[in-house]
């Protein structure tokens, strides 16, 4: 699988943790080696921005996926339109730390984990209900044991 990556904070984030977990999401979901998805990394400020506009929700979260599925219902036509590609992902470095913090585990394993959380949600899986939230932890649980 691709990875378009851009990093919009200021801190150090390293790319090739995600490159390692796309791999593995591509080989337990059997996505498409061709498939393509866009990652960016932000700030809360810009995270607070996203989350209103797309979720209708104030303040900020640890990240949003805007899968290619969606993209006319959401107004990116662009991503409709895009042979594939699979859709973007926002992640929120503060809110990483923060939970990592919280989690008591390292910085890279929340991204790793937040990555995975929204790849998944890009190919259908959600949480909307405790059936759909359990499957989502075992598959995420999953790819993140295939990427050690």
């Amino acid at each position: 699988m691709i990875l378009e990556f851009n990093n919009q904070t200021k801190f150090r984030v390293n790319q090739a943790l995600f490159k390692k977990t796309i791999a593995a999401f591509a080989s337990v979901t059997r996505q498409p080696l061709s498939a393509i998805v866009s990652l960016a990394v932000i700030n809360d400020q810009e995270m607070r921005k996203w989350n209103l506009i797309y979720q209708s929700c104030q303040g900020t979260t640890d990240v949003l996926s805007f899968p290619a599925s969606e993209g006319e219902k959401r107004g990116f036509n662009h991503l409709a339109e895009q042979r594939n590609f699979l859709g973007e992902i926002v992640i929120s470095y503060p809110q990483a730390k923060k939970q990592a913090k919280a989690r008591g585990h390292s910085l890279n394993q929340e991204l790793v984990i937040l990555f995975i959380h929204g790849l998944l949600h890009l190919i259908g899986y959600d949480h909307q209900n405790v059936s759909q939230t359990k499957r989502l932890e075992r598959m995420t649980q999953k790819i993140y044991v295939h990427q050690l």
